[in-house]
């Protein structure tokens, strides 16, 4: 049983491993928030993963809706053994994710490995959890569309406002 917790966790940190850096150098972080992700990159690199969750930590009170920010504290959250957390993490990240389809699949193979490391009952999610996020994506996307059109001029009955 041991085994089989091991190996997702495995492929995990090696995408934390892999995925942290590109995103410190690639994303348009605020100087500050970069530096820490830069900084957490190097402690998961050193295994130092305690250190890693209060670095993101800190990067997080800077920029709470950096998306990739809260992607790796998920990450660091799920290899503690904390994965409800990690799942929370992550729909927090997808939720605010916008065009980055790479992150987004990153953030639902996160919370399938929490869910299945939870063990069974939760591994493949109950169907009103599944109904629930499917109905928060849906949320998500509206909260998104609704003031993109608003700032358009387009009211609820396609007509322009004026």
């Amino acid at each position: 049983m041991r085994h089989r917790n091991f190996f997702p966790t495995l492929f995990l940190a090696f995408c934390a491993a892999a995925a942290l850096p590109a995103y410190a150098s690639g994303s348009p972080n605020n100087g500050a928030s970069g530096a820490f992700l830069e900084a957490a990159a190097l402690q998961l690199e050193y295994g130092e993963v305690e250190l890693a969750g209060d670095t993101l930590e800190r990067a997080l009170r800077i920029e709470p809706n950096n998306p990739a920010i809260l992607h790796q504290l998920g990450q660091v959250r799920f290899q503690q053994g904390q994965y409800a957390q990690a799942v929370a993490l992550a729909m927090r990240s997808n939720a605010r994710t916008r065009n980055d389809a790479d992150l987004r699949s990153r953030n639902l193979q996160l919370i399938q490995s929490a869910r299945q490391a939870m063990g069974p009952g939760v591994a493949g999610g109950s169907e009103a959890e599944v109904e629930v996020d499917e109905q928060a994506e849906v949320r998500v996307g509206l909260d998104q569309y609704v003031p993109a059109r608003h700032a358009a001029g387009v009211s609820a009955g396609g007509v322009e406002s004026y």
